[in-house]
């Protein structure tokens, strides 16, 4: 486990601060990356800010929950768009 952990390459673009990509970007991204990878082992982390304040998913998910949401509703309604 270890001498895979240690031949990977875990680098990280830099990114500027709050210049989070949507959850679809996240997903594209991730896709790409898999499907270069030829079948070698890995552990992939994603992180989705799109279920993180502000809550502000896109529609139909925006009222998916309530016509007038909560924030509860949009934190859900973010929730449900990335699955």
């Amino acid at each position: 486990v270890w001498g895979a952990l240690l031949a990977n390459d875990f680098s990280v673009p830099p990114r500027p601060l709050n210049a989070e990509k949507e959850a679809r970007a996240v997903t594209d991204e991730f896709l790409a990356w898999h499907g270069a990878r030829g079948g070698r082992p890995f552990f992939a982390f994603l992180n989705y800010f799109d279920a993180h304040l502000p809550y502000d998913p896109p529609p139909p998910y925006r009222t998916r929950f309530s016509v007038a949401p909560t924030a509860r509703d949009s934190y859900d309604g973010a929730v449900a768009y990335i699955c």
